[in-house]
Parts: C-alpha cells; sequence; structure tokens
C-alpha cells in the first residue's frame, strides 16, 4: 500500500510542496472534505409507515422547562466525529483501451502520480493499486483497478468479459464473507464506480467500446469520459457527445443506473461522456494566476476551466459532492447479483433434493438453501471460463448462420430445378401438340388422296406413328 498523505494548506491560495522524502503532497482546499467522505454505512429500512407514528405525542426539546438542550442535535457531530476517526474507502474501477489516459486521469484527479506508466502492460489484465490518502488528518483508502494491454489482441472479441468477471467475483467475496459465523473483520473490495475512457475520435470508437460499457452498465455504475480533449474544439466535443448519446439509445445501454440520487442521475446522462483534459503542471494564464494546464506553443489550456474541459464536473461529481451517493449505490447493484446469485442456487438445486411431500421444507427455498452443501456451493461458486463460452456460442451463432445459409443456397437450386423442369414439360407438351396436329393433317391428306383415287390402296399409317412414339419414348 502506498500512504500519501495532504495536508490542507492555511488559505486557499497558498499552496506549498513537502519534500518527496516524506511522502507528502498539499492538496488543493477541500479536494477530500471529511464532510463529505465517510466510510460506507449500511442503513436498514425500518416497515414502521406513518401511521405507526400517528397517535404518538411530538414534543419539541426547546419547549423543554428548563430551556437547556438534550443533546440529540450533537448525533451529526458524533457521526462525524466517528467518520473522521474510521476514514473512508472507495474503491475505482478505470477501463479503456491503451493509449486514452487513464493513468493520467488518476494522477490529475487526485493532484498526485499515483500511477505511472508501465511498458509491460501486457503481463497482467488488471492492475490492482491500494492508496492511503490524509487530508487534514483525515484517512482515506483509494484502491484502483485499472485495465492493461485492454483491446491489444487480434481477436479483441470477448475481451471485456474477464473485466465483468472480475466485478462479480468482488461481489461473491463480499457474499461469501456475510455468511460468515465471525464478520469483525470483513473488507469490501466491491466496485464502487467505473470510469470508461473513450478516445478522443469518435470514428475510432469501435464494437470492443460499445459492447464493454454495455455490458459493465448493468452491473455497476459507470461513467464515460473522452480522454486528451486538448485535440478537439468545442464544436467537435458537442457532436462526440451526440454521436455517443445516439449509440446508447441505439443499444438500450443506460448510465448510472443504479444511483438513488434521480437528479444525479439525470445530470450524469445529460452531461456525459465528460470531456477530459489531463495535466499537473501549473501554467501562467492571461490574468497572471497560478492554475493547472498544458502549455502550447500556440496557447494554453486550462484544465479546470469548464470552457475547455468538464473536469472540474467530474471531481465534483466523484470526490467533493457525490462520492458518498456512489459508495451507497453500490449495495443496491451487490443486492440485485445477490438475490439473482442465490436464486439461482435455490432454483438449480431445489429438485435435486430428496424432499418428501410431508417434509416442512417442501416449497420453501431458504430451507432447501440451507440443506445445500457447502461443497456444491464451492462448486457452483467457482469461476467457469466464460470467455471460452462466450466464443463457443458466437461459434454455434456463426455455425447456424452457414447452416442456414446452406439450407436457403440448396431450397434455392431446388426452386431452379423444379422451374427448369416445369419449362422443359411445358416445351414437351407444345411439342407433343404439334405432333399431333401434324398427324392429324397428315389423316386428312391421306383421306383425301384416297378419295379422289379410288384404284388405289390406303397406307397404313398407324404402325409406322406407333414405331415412331415408341423410339422416342412417347404414349399418346
Amino acid at each position: 500500500m502506498t500512504e500519501v498523505t495532504f495536508e490542507r494548506p492555511d488559505s486557499e491560495d497558498s499552496m506549498q510542496m513537502i519534500p518527496p522524502s516524506e511522502t507528502l503532497l498539499e492538496l488543493p482546499h477541500k479536494l477530500l472534505s471529511p464532510e463529505r467522505i465517510v466510510p460506507p454505512i449500511q442503513f436498514y429500512e425500518s416497515e414502521e409507515t406513518e401511521s405507526d407514528y400517528s397517535d404518538e405525542k411530538v414534543i419539541s426539546v426547546h419547549e423543554s422547562n428548563n430551556n437547556k438542550k438534550v443533546g440529540l442535535c450533537l448525533l451529526p457531530d458524533q457521526r462525524q466525529k466517528f467518520s473522521y476517526r474510521k476514514g473512508g474507502q472507495f474503491n475505482l474501477l478505470i477501463a479503456g483501451q491503451v493509449g486514452v489516459g487513464k493513468s493520467t486521469f488518476i494522477n490529475t484527479l487526485f493532484d498526485y502520480e499515483l500511477l505511472k506508466k508501465d511498458p509491460n502492460y501486457c503481463q497482467d489484465f488488471l492492475s490492482y493499486d491500494k492508496f492511503q490518502l490524509i487530508e487534514n488528518n483525515f484517512k482515506f483508502n483509494l484502491n484502483v483497478t485499472e485495465t492493461s494491454g485492454f483491446g491489444q489482441y487480434i481477436d479483441n472479441d470477448g475481451t471485456w468479459i474477464p473485466i465483468k468477471n472480475f466485478i462479480q467475483q468482488q461481489f461473491r467475496l463480499y457474499l461469501f464473507q456475510d455468511q460468515q459465523p465471525l464478520r469483525v473483520r470483513k473488507w469490501d473490495n466491491r466496485i464502487h464506480c467505473c470510469i470508461y475512457v473513450l478516445p478522443n475520435n469518435i470514428k475510432q470508437l469501435n464494437f470492443l467500446d460499445i459492447e464493454t460499457i454495455k455490458s459493465l452498465s448493468s452491473i455497476i455504475n459507470l461513467i464515460p469520459i473522452i480522454g486528451k480533449c486538448d485535440v478537439l474544439n468545442s464544436e467537435e466535443i458537442r457532436d462526440y457527445k451526440m454521436k455517443f448519446k445516439h449509440i446508447l439509445r441505439e443499444n438500450n445501454i443506460k448510465i448510472c443506473d443504479f444511483l438513488n440520487d434521480e437528479d444525479l442521475c439525470e445530470r450524469i446522462n445529460d452531461q456525459s461522456p465528460f470531456s477530459f483534459i489531463g495535466s499537473n503542471d501549473l501554467i501562467e494564464n492571461s490574468n497572471g494566476q497560478m492554475v493547472r494546464g498544458r502549455k502550447y506553443p500556440w496557447g494554453s489550456v486550462e484544465i479546470e476551466n469548464e470552457s475547455f474541459c468538464d473536469f472540474n464536473i467530474i471531481k465534483q461529481i466523484l470526490i467533493s459532492e457525490n462520492m458518498l451517493d456512489f459508495i451507497l449505490s453500490t449495495e443496491t447493484s451487490y443486492e440485485h447479483f445477490r438475490t439473482n446469485f442465490l436464486s439461482d442456487i435455490c432454483l438449480k438445486n431445489f429438485t435435486q433434493l430428496s424432499i418428501s411431500a410431508d417434509s416442512e421444507t417442501e416449497g420453501n427455498e431458504m430451507k432447501v438453501y440451507y440443506n445445500y452443501k457447502s461443497s456444491d456451493y464451492v462448486k457452483d461458486t467457482k469461476d467457469e471460463d466464460e470467455v471460452l463460452q462466450y466464443k463457443e456460442s458466437k461459434l454455434k451463432e456463426m455455425f447456424n448462420v452457414i447452416i442456414g445459409s446452406q439450407e436457403k443456397r440448396f431450397k434455392d437450386w431446388k426452386k431452379a430445378l423444379v422451374a427448369k423442369q416445369e419449362v422443359f414439360n411445358k416445351d414437351l407438351e407444345d411439342t407433343h401438340a404439334k405432333m399431333i396436329q401434324l398427324y392429324e393433317e397428315v389423316s386428312q391428306l391421306e383421306d383425301d388422296f384416297v378419295s379422289n383415287n379410288p384404284t388405289l390402296k390406303r397406307l397404313d399409317l398407324n404402325d409406322t406413328y406407333k414405331n415412331f412414339d415408341k423410339d422416342f419414348g412417347l404414349n399418346w
């Protein structure tokens, strides 16, 4: 675990760098505010309704006789102290193809070089890093999972499945810990949010990006951003966002569908994909102020200026305003996974258990689940090669397409042969009709000739025509 400590400056305008040897760095004011970032807290909904309290008497504490506070209003301060003492944790997954700016985004977001470029990115498909950030004595654990070498294979079909398996594996591990007798040391590595970095050219947005976004957004909250937007102008960024939203509608992809705050979800859907420019360098703007940005021979770009990019909006959503919303919304996605996972186990093994008609467990899936052997649970929860299954299903679909095309080809051949046969039969019938007509004309001429010359003997031409018919296989 890498420990990075951030000390808040005395004033918002002052900023001082502490020597790197002490692994201390000063962040901008209120980047990790302890009032906003708290560890995930489980809230249990009560089954009681407002009607249950209709008969209760509501008493205002301020109306007491001694006019002194009881102390109920100090509960939020106690919660703040508890959160301050326990610290916070955020599990972030950043995905995207190689070279789109994933590491730069994390470094820019926390204003420190947390992720360094690794030339051996193809060795591990997923890289996992843990950091402990300290700001104003508030400890914050950051777990970053980054895709490495994504989209660099010759055949990238199904390469998003290991990412989805990793997310579901964290859900399964959390479920397994939740079912243990001792849950004091339970750790939570469930992904709270996924950042998918898109290429800065809409023409480079391929099938792999769309399928990955569609697959991951169905199980966790996903935020798409456009990396390296300093090469795009405002009109090109606007056109990029319109085309990307059209792609989402065509593929029925929903962004951040697990958030409980509908206003936040609507805000993210309206403004996504967010444009991003990464930099930790300080430059002097036109007003003489030192700001973070990029310096070019033809000008400069301020990354914290919303007229250039949406970095401030992303930072507000992920850190300063709505981080707790993403942490708490993980319970929604986890409950969805847990319900489907346990239901599949119960339905799959309900018929395999020998239960008599008079047994108490008949029709009770929960008792069936508890009767389920732990060895069978481990067997069913064991990871399968879903990439192989996906490619197998694709090969079956391709095989069915080939078989269908061949069947259609054979049907077309048969249809063509039947059509030719009908043409030949029609020609044969026409020839037969002409032969009958000629036969009748010959018979008429013969009768006329014999009637005009009674001394001549009539020729018996019937045998001649019969032999002719026999030679050509005709049957009148």
